[in-house]
Formats: C-alpha cells, structure tokens, sequence
C-alpha cells in the first residue's frame, strides 16, 4: 500500500469521511469525525502523535495483535521505538485492511 493508501485506510477507520485529494492530487481532506469539520488528514506515516491517538482506539485484543506485530523484529525496545510508518502497516494490518502481499 502506498502511504496516501495507508492514510485513507486509517483515517477511514477512525471515522473521516469524504476523503478526496486537493485538485493538485497530492494532499487529502475529509470531514473530521470530532467537529465535523473540512480539514487535511493527518499524515499518519509520518507522524508519531497522530498514531498514537489510532493506538488508543484498539480494542485490548487488537492492542494485543498490534504490539505482537511491532515487536515481530526483536524486543521490547523495537515495538516501543517503532516509527510512525511501521506503526501505520501494524495499526492496518491489526484492523484487517492491508492490501497486497
């Protein structure tokens, strides 16, 4: 998944809706589930806080799952350190979205 794909999957599932780009076709808008709101979509590939706000939106099972997958590549350390892109692949993998492989 490219990451505009990977932040369309988690702003969807975190409740944006009318996702659509800019007329320059690079960045994304959509309404905000918390005010209703027109705004751009966090880059959530990039950005730790954002991944932290869908972290907290897991349930303890999915939790569970997510930090399982972060910490696939060794300790504890890895999965606490993750950066925000392989948060992202973990979060949408976790939620059932990923698409490919």
């Amino acid at each position: 998944m490219t990451p505009n794909d990977q932040r369309i999957a988690i702003a969807t599932a975190m409740g944006w809706t009318e996702i659509e780009y800019a007329r320059n076709g690079i960045f994304l808008f959509g309404i905000d589930p918390e005010d209703g709101e027109r705004r751009g979509i966090p880059k959530y590939t990039e950005d730790l806080n954002a991944m932290h706000v869908t972290e907290r939106c897991l349930s303890p099972e999915q939790r569970d799952s997510y930090v399982a997958m972060l910490w696939q590549s060794g300790t504890i350390a890895d999965a606490v350190l993750a950066p925000a892109e392989r948060r992202a692949e973990a979060f949408i993998r976790t939620i059932g979205k990923w698409i490919g492989e």
